[in-house]
């Protein structure tokens, strides 16, 4: 049996600036662009003021040097830093179709746009191509929750990844997030939500049977953060914790638990 390929979904609720995002990339890419996918935050819900939209392109070749410069002039156009009235920041990721399907780990990421990188770009700068782990948990997201923008639905689109990889995943950005955790709180929680959502919905799938926990709600909690000093649900930081990072490095940060 032959799956359809999904209607674009220009019709439901998506950003403007999100649309905006997928026409440069079709001007730009034209037939090499394969798909897009919005995922995250508009998605799952929990969307906030300082929320970026995050947009996964999968590209059926690797890019030249001007179409990458092209591509992050483009996208740097449409964006706008956290806190701007009228726009919101745009993490856009771009994947090779052979770089991720058959699946492996960790993949390759093809390019990557965010705001953390204007300073750079504006000065002509474009990262090269990368191994990066943290797209496991990208794709595992963007799989389970996106919505398509162009091309296939995002189970047809995307590679399935396996539980192993996605607890690989967190493993290798322990280290980073460990750092993260005094100078980057609010940096270091989003990457945990984000390794506890991925871990927690393929349990669900999987039919786990411990005690339900409310992972996609911590995400959302985590998201709402718009200060370092925000303090952490102890429930939420007890198992993020667990799950990503060693006690020695939560004993020498100021991340508090509440106290109900």
């Amino acid at each position: 049996m032959t799956r359809a390929t999904a209607a674009p979904a220009m019709d439901r609720v998506v950003p403007v600036q999100a649309r905006s995002a997928t026409r440069a990339l079709l001007g730009l890419l034209g037939d090499a662009l394969r798909g897009v996918v919005l995922y995250g935050s508009h998605v799952a819900g929990g969307l906030r003021p300082r929320s970026d939209l995050d947009l996964l392109a999968v590209l059926r070749g690797p890019l030249d040097e001007t179409t990458r410069h092209a591509l992050m002039r483009a996208l740097l156009d449409l964006s706008a830093p956290p806190g701007d009235p009228d726009h919101r920041a745009l993490e856009v990721t771009c994947v090779v179709e052979a770089d991720i399907r058959p699946w492996r780990y960790p993949a390759r990421r093809e390019l990557q746009f965010g705001e953390w990188l204007r300073a750079d770009i504006e000065a002509g700068f474009v990262a090269s191509a990368v191994e990066d782990p943290d797209l496991a948990l990208l794709l595992a997201q963007a799989r389970a929750q996106g919505i398509p923008l162009h091309g296939d639905a995002p189970d047809v689109l995307l590679p399935e990844v396996p539980q192993a990889d996605i607890r690989g995943a967190i493993l290798a950005m322990r280290p980073e997030v460990a750092r993260n955790l005094v100078g980057e709180e609010l940096h270091a929680l989003l990457t945990l939500a984000r390794m506890w959502v991925a871990g927690d919905r393929r349990d669900r799938r999987q039919g786990c049977r411990r005690r339900p926990c409310a992972g996609a709600a911590a995400g959302r909690r985590a998201r709402t953060a718009d200060a370092c000093t925000r303090r952490v649900p102890r429930a939420l930081r007890r198992r993020l914790v667990r799950l990503a990072l060693p006690r020695r490095s939560l004993r020498r940060c100021d991340v508090r638990g509440d106290a109900g």
